[in-house]
């Protein structure tokens, strides 16, 4: 039970960081796409 508490644990902190890096990019494209229409 161990294993597998470890295991939930880690899906937990991996899928966090997955969130994290996925704003992240969504971020710096939307700040992109910014800056192509204030452009134009």
């Amino acid at each position: 039970s161990n294993v597998g508490g470890q295991t939930g644990l880690w899906i937990g902190i991996s899928f966090l960081s997955l969130m994290e890096l996925a704003e992240m990019i969504y971020r710096l494209i939307r700040s992109q796409c910014h800056r192509l229409w204030t452009r134009t």
